[in-house]
């Protein structure tokens, strides 16, 4: 069986999609998960248990990937060449404004600790992603990643930095609590 181990849709046979079914992604992980058990291969020579182990650990990263919503945009994001490493991303400067404001309440908060004010913040948190998400959800709902302009490519790639800055903030709440 020739199995393309170079991209996680692929070898799940699976549109390039931030929505994708996790039910068929589920089942065409266990399929794969039986086939290429290692269990199954102790008789084998050493190379094809090594071929088997291979596919084996490619066939969990990848359900690991793509089971995770953020795993999947950031995943997306790579194949799409708009993520490169050590890269950083510019976020908006409205964005930034805002989430300086936050910061220094989360600061605040270090030396004299508010319940109310922390629950405050983490509501206003709360705010920021449903903000971020609506304005995200035709470009995450879209059936092919491959189809989206450099426009809507940007603009998730924007998203998943967002998301990313909000949930280091999410972080230093639960720290604080």
């Amino acid at each position: 069986m020739e199995v393309q181990t170079d991209n996680y849709f692929v070898f799940f046979d699976l549109p390039i999609s931030l929505n994708i079914e996790l039910e068929e992604l589920e089942n065409r992980f266990y399929r794969f998960h039986k086939i290429f058990h290692p269990d199954f291969f102790l008789q084998a020579s050493e190379e094809k248990k090594e071929q088997i182990i291979e596919l084996a650990s490619f066939n969990n990263k990848a359900y690991q990937t793509l089971k995770d919503p953020t795993s999947r945009l950031h995943y997306t994001l790579e194949l799409l060449g708009m993520l490169a490493d050590g890269e950083k991303n510019s976020l908006p400067q409205d964005f930034l404004m805002e989430m300086m404001e936050i910061n220094e309440e989360l600061m605040e908060l270090q030396f004299d600790p508010d319940p109310v004010r922390q629950a405050s913040i983490k509501a206003q948190i709360e705010d920021f992603e449903a903000q971020i998400h609506s304005k995200a959800v035709l470009l995450l709902a879209h059936p092919d990643a491959l189809q989206l302009d450099i426009q809507q490519k940007q603009a998730l790639k924007d998203y998943y930095y967002k998301c990313k800055y909000l949930r280091r903030i999410h972080d230093s709440l639960e720290k604080l609590a």
